[in-house]
């Protein structure tokens, strides 16, 4: 291994300050032995730390960092390194066809964590074959983090980590804080005064602060409701005029019942229960949510409720929003858009164990292109259900085996069942308690502008013989209490927790947002006032049982279009997508009492 040495190219002072502060700048520069073999390839990578410790140079993941390298005098490409555990961010140079000095710059940046000493990590790669790299030797760089002077006071920063927790007064929470100029700081919880700090010093106004603070009681925190945290700033002008800054964190705390959150990756466009991709073994939830730009990528959890990771691969923007499944490892995109009735498709795309994603072929010729299918996985093969095509509403049935080389292979169950023609009916699967597994659809429309919205329910054990699954009256009535006309509507199907006395059972849930019937001199007709409902199958009284929602999920004022649903880590992910670019759809997440 060839000897490296990493020295600091000028003095180097961290400050919290001006994002754009030209002082803010970190440089490094590798020097390594002339006596390189010819070919040989440099790859440097550069890491620092990310929150609210001493040793971190910034405060989070999103910080704005520019990062620009050199190499014998030439200029650089510096990519940020994927899927790093929370806590770390970093750069890598790539490969370097020239010889060293190699020199990386760290430029405008806001440091926002206790001033002191940071740790930045140095790893040098280098190689004569095709990404054969040496084991690399690694430096560590210490850097000095000081206090911008400001003018008037301000709080340079203000932290409570976690901002989420997924059990209620099991988990503890600190707040840290760093403020200059302030006479007095405040911190409130819920409008409740928790702790005071005054100035140490009149002529060096500097306070940090933490909470709790280690001596006193209590020694943690560990709200057991989504909490709001302020911090609250007093000092006096020369005049003696009092003014106040405040700053506001909230805790999020996962509570028995509906939590509905929004997520800094964007709006929930589809979600998969699947084992993780970076080969931990565990199961994750994956979901392609789009930003505010339009744009869509592919994140994942380990809660599903926080830490979520951008996940390699682009994904195929016009197949963003069309139905998906997880099926042999694999994310699965069939067909066209769930919400977009004029984009009707016929392409398969997947993401594997390579982290990309792939187009799979396409439907065969017989198989109609279409939007607003079902798509589920039953007894190891892949089945679409329904769908429509600018003209036509298919009552079809279709099943997928995955084949060689990871393309499917189609044939046709049914051509027409039993049921009316219909697009993005509710569908699962699911194992009653006495029988072998089955299939159920419910609802969905006979176009995508219907004001008439389908309420049956069907079952299936195969795919070609179908059995009602309504009331015998007439007109049929599904559910009782009668919910009204399904705006939107979801069906998902889940195991008990092994504790659970039933924890061999599966459990069949319907939700919904239903708009009310009211009753004229004409019958039924749709009502004005819209309700979220949530029903249990009992396969013993063959009845849905409603349960309370509590405030449900988000209404949409009537304009529901989709909805889908899953189950992940005992918790039930809910979410509702419309045919509308501007849309900004939450997650909702129930938890069981």
């Amino acid at each position: 291994m060839n000897d490296f040495t990493v020295t600091l190219t000028a003095e180097t002072a961290v400050r919290i300050g001006d994002a754009f502060a030209a002082t803010n700048q970190v440089g490094i520069e590798l020097n390594g032995n002339p006596q390189l073999p010819a070919g040989t390839k440099v790859r440097v990578t550069v890491t620092v730390g990310c929150g609210a410790k001493e040793a971190d140079l910034l405060a989070s993941r999103d910080e704005l960092v520019r990062v620009t390298g050199l190499s014998a005098g030439k200029s650089a490409s510096i990519a940020s390194v994927p899927n790093l555990p929370l806590g770390k961010k970093a750069w890598n140079t790539g490969a370097f066809p020239t010889d060293l000095p190699v020199s990386v710059a760290l430029q405008g940046f806001v440091s926002n964590t206790p001033p002191g000493d940071a740790e930045i990590e140095v790893l040098v790669e280098t190689s004569t074959g095709r990404q054969q790299w040496s084991p690399g030797e690694k430096s560590s760089i210490t850097v000095k983090k000081g206090l911008e002077p400001r003018d008037k006071p301000d709080m340079r920063y203000f932290t409570v980590n976690p901002n989420y927790i997924l059990h209620a007064g099991q988990t503890g929470v600190t707040v840290s804080f760093c403020a200059t100029g302030y006479e007095t700081l405040t911190l409130f919880r819920n409008n409740e005064e928790v702790q005071n700090w005054l100035t140490p010093e009149p002529e060096n106004k500097i306070i940090l602060g933490v909470f709790p603070v280690q001596g006193q009681f209590p020694e943690t925190e560990k709200p057991s409701i989504t909490s709001l945290y302020r911090l609250e700033g007093k000092y006096r002008t020369p005049d003696q005029t009092v003014v106040r800054d405040a700053l506001d964190r909230t805790v999020q705390v996962i509570s028995p019942g509906w939590n509905r959150i929004a997520l800094p990756q964007g709006s929930p466009v589809r979600l998969f229960v699947a084992n993780d991709f970076s080969g931990s073994g565990s199961d994750r939830l994956y979901g392609i949510f789009k930003n505010g730009l339009g744009t869509h990528a592919l994140y994942s959890s380990a809660t599903g409720v926080d830490a979520w990771r951008l996940e390699p691969g682009d994904v195929p923007q016009h197949m963003a929003t069309s139905p998906g499944i997880y099926y042999k490892n694999k994310l699965w995109l069939i067909g066209g858009s769930s919400v977009d009735p004029d984009s009707p498709r016929n392409e398969v795309w997947c993401y594997g164990a390579d982290q990309s994603w792939k187009r799979k072929g396409d439907f065969p010729p017989k198989m109609a292109a279409r939007t607003g299918h079902a798509c589920l996985v039953f007894q190891d093969t892949l089945w679409v259900i329904g769908g429509f095509d600018n003209i036509t509403a298919y009552r079809d049935v279709w099943q997928g085996s995955e084949v060689s080389k990871g393309q499917l292979e189609w044939s046709e169950l049914k051509h027409e069942c039993e049921w009316p023609g219909r697009l993005n009916p509710a569908a699962a699967t699911w194992t009653p308690p006495d029988g072998p597994p089955e299939v159920w659809i419910y609802g969905g429309s006979k176009d995508p502008t219907s004001s008439d919205p389908l309420r049956d329910f069907w079952s299936t054990g195969d795919g070609k013989n179908w059995e009602p699954r309504d009331e015998s009256r007439s007109p049929p009535v599904p559910i009782r209490p009668d919910p009204g006309a399904p705006l939107a509507s979801a069906l998902v199907s889940f195991r008990q927790p092994e504790s659970s006395e039933m924890a061999e059972a599966d459990r069949l849930l319907l939700m919904g947002s239903f708009r009310e019937l009211a009753t004229n001199g004409n019958g039924k007709v749709q009502g004005n006032r819209i309700f979220s409902f949530l029903f249990e199958w009992h396969p013993g009284t063959g009845f849905w049982e409603g349960r309370p929602v509590f405030d449900g999920w988000q209404q949409f004022q009537g304009q529901n279009f989709y909805m889908q649903a899953v189950v992940f880590n005992r918790f039930l992910f809910c979410w509702s997508l419309r045919n509308d670019p501007k849309f900004i759809g939450r997650l909702n997440i129930l938890v069981s009492q």
